[in-house]
Order: structure tokens, then sequence, then C-alpha cells
């Protein structure tokens, strides 16, 4: 792809509301978001704040006793444990957790 067709696929892109209303171009947004990556590394656009990141957040399950557990209940609170344990680890080691 030429860069005047991708800035044109950009443009559309934009006009009907960004890389959600990919597939009314019949492109899928996986493949638009590819598309533009492209286009930004051959222009030399950096994304913006590509150092910044959003501060860390803590998360608590709250449920009424730990004795006495629902199945469900347990099973979410391990999903998340694990879930956010390589956040976590990397957030403790200083490095950006996503």
């Amino acid at each position: 792809m030429d860069a005047f067709s991708d800035l044109a696929f950009f443009n559309l892109l934009v006009k009907h509301g960004g890389l959600a209303a990919a597939q009314e171009l019949g492109v899928t947004p996986s493949a638009a978001s590819k598309r533009l990556a492209a286009l930004e590394r051959r222009l030399g656009v950096q994304p913006p704040l590509t150092e910044w990141s959003l501060p860390g957040a803590d998360i608590h399950a709250v449920f009424p006793t730990r004795s006495h557990l629902s199945a469900k209940t347990r099973a979410l609170v391990d999903f998340l444990l694990e879930w956010f344990r390589p956040r976590r680890e990397a957030a403790e080691a200083g490095r950006p957790a996503w």
C-alpha cells in the first residue's frame, strides 16, 4: 500500500468512528489496527505518551467470610489472583504492568 491510500483509509476510519467501525468498511478491527501501525512506522509517527502509564491501583474482593465460600466465589478469587499475578510482579519489579 502506498502512503496516500493508507492516509485515505485512515481518513475513512476517522469519519466512520474509528477502529470499532472498521467492519463497516469491510475490514476487521485487527487488520485496520495493523495497517494504521504500519502507516505510523512509515511516517515516523510515535504514539503520544508511550513512556507514561497509569498509576497502580489496589483491587479488593469483598465477601462476607472465608468460611463457607461458594465454589463460584472461590473460583472468581482464584481467577483474579492468577490474572493479576504478572501485573503485580511487574509493578513490584518497577516494570510497566501492561
